[in-house]
């Protein structure tokens, strides 16, 4: 190993999973790719929820696309989430074996003060240390206990941890406005994440067929306020249930019939008379996922807009443009920067619900004049290749490896 490699080794820290293809794992592994085209050595340190238990509290490693990743056991418990000592040992053995040199922290394997801990620990050894932001999660469901700890947990973490680094990387520009302050920033959206192994598919559909892949909501009956729901997948069957005299199939994946009955039971009489056009299929393997997007002739996101949308950004939104399916979906975080309306996708009205509507029943009739851009255009020029956003990111990188300590 050349002294050039171990000087410009990073190590990607934090709350994923590979490779089962969540939006923290999509993320992460996307910027691993951008970071190594670049000339760094990558390395990963997550979570598992299918490893073995860790003897002594040495994560377990393998290789994926040839990146060594390291895996702690998922947390299962409050006691797992609260206490961190021997975990943070272990990382810190890791990083002084590897010779890291950058830390990138995407939010934390434990809670907030592990954040904090690990970034003293860089600052003492001289090791830059970076936190991702990626979004600021609501406390919206589960008991009034957890909801109060995940409060407090989220404002250590985005006032505190998350400005002890010597730069930021974030996940949309309005997340600026929040952190004023002289560091560099790196705006990096989630990265494509097109999968080469599924070959691209002809469109048989006779009717338009919308597609939604996620979890809009924690699947429980303690929710108390939907405006604290990522994706406002109960606007958009609202909004699909005023124009159920049109002919339109909606394949929802991630989320069954019945979580969703049990958080929206007030839906119910809707998705019985809709059973034929909204269409739930619950979790379902990726690939499943993938080749629906692929064939769909759009992806619907529906959003509210509010700190927890426009800090965030939505990989659902990315995978799609990376598969050539343009997207219905609303005006949050910086996604009219790469959604141009009526050309890979179509923005509907947030404001109001029936213009929102009227758009749709559009769309959904093939009234509307046709998308300017066509699925292999789509997939030829959409906005989130890293070669995008690998100017901006090797004048961060080198900047924040450069100046360590601050």
């Amino acid at each position: 190993m050349t002294d050039t490699v171990v000087e410009n080794k990073i190590c990607i820290i934090g709350n994923f999973e590979f490779p089962d293809g969540t939006a923290a794992g999509l993320r992460v592994l996307g910027n691993g790719r951008l970071f190594k085209k670049l000339g760094y050595d990558v390395i990963y340190i997550g979570l598992s929820r299918n490893c073995l238990p860790c003897k002594d509290n040495v994560p377990q490693f393998r290789y994926l696309e040839n990146f060594k990743c390291y895996n702690f056991e998922y947390p299962t418990g409050i006691k797992d989430w609260l206490f961190f000592h021997k975990k943070l040992h272990s990382v810190k053995d890791i990083l002084s074996s590897e010779r890291i040199s950058l830390v990138i922290s995407y939010g934390s394997l434990s809670n907030s003060f592990f954040a904090i801990m690990l970034a003293y620990y860089c600052k003492k050894n001289h090791i830059a240390f970076v936190p991702d932001v990626v979004d600021w999660l609501a406390g919206g469901s589960g008991s009034r206990m957890f909801r109060i700890m995940k409060w407090v947990d989220t404002q250590i973490q985005k006032r505190v941890a998350n400005k002890l680094g010597s730069g930021m990387i974030m996940i949309s520009s309005c997340q600026k406005d929040y952190y004023r302050d002289g560091r560099p920033k790196l705006v990096l959206p989630p990265l494509s994440t097109y999968i080469s192994d599924i070959d691209k598919q002809a469109c048989i559909n006779r009717n338009v067929t919308l597609v939604y892949a996620g979890y809009p909501f924690s699947v429980d009956s303690n929710v108390r306020d939907r405006s604290t729901f990522k994706d406002r997948l109960d606007v958009a069957i609202e909004l699909l249930f005023l124009c159920r005299d049109l002919e339109f199939k909606f394949n929802v994946y991630g989320i069954s019939i019945t979580e969703y009955l049990l958080v929206i039971p007030s839906h119910r009489s809707i998705i019985e008379e809709m059973k034929d056009k909204v269409i739930f299929h619950g979790r379902c393997d990726r690939k499943e996922i993938r080749v629906a997007t692929m064939d769909a002739d759009y992806m619907f996101l529906y959003r509210d807009k509010n700190r927890m949308t426009d800090f965030g950004f939505p990989t659902k939104l990315v995978e799609s443009l990376s598969y050539g399916t343009p997207v219905i979906t609303t005006d949050t975080s910086d996604i009219l920067k790469y959604i141009s309306d009526g050309c890979n996708g179509y923005i509907l009205d947030r404001e109001d619900l029936e213009a929102g509507m009227i758009k749709l029943r559009g769309i959904l009739s093939n009234k509307l004049p046709g998308l300017t851009m066509t699925k292999d255009e789509i997939i030829e020029n959409h906005p989130f290749a890293d070669d995008y956003f690998s100017g901006d990111a090797s004048v961060f990188l080198q900047h924040v490896l450069d100046n360590p300590s601050k």
